[in-house]
């Protein structure tokens, strides 16, 4: 499966992966909005949660 990303979701998604703590709540707005866009990075961000509060 291929995802193309225009422009903006370059840049959307370069946002999203420099203002990880401050955009957390829109992020999860736009994983419900556009799934396949933001999953992966959502995930695994998710996942880095789980392991600092596991150690």
């Amino acid at each position: 499966i291929f995802v193309v990303f225009t422009n903006a979701g370059v840049l959307d998604l370069h946002k999203h992966q420099s203002n990880l703590a401050e955009n957390d709540l829109i992020n999860a707005v736009n994983d419900d909005y556009n799934p396949i866009k933001y999953r992966p990075i959502s995930f695994y961000h998710f996942r880095d949660d789980m392991d600092n509060s596991a150690s």
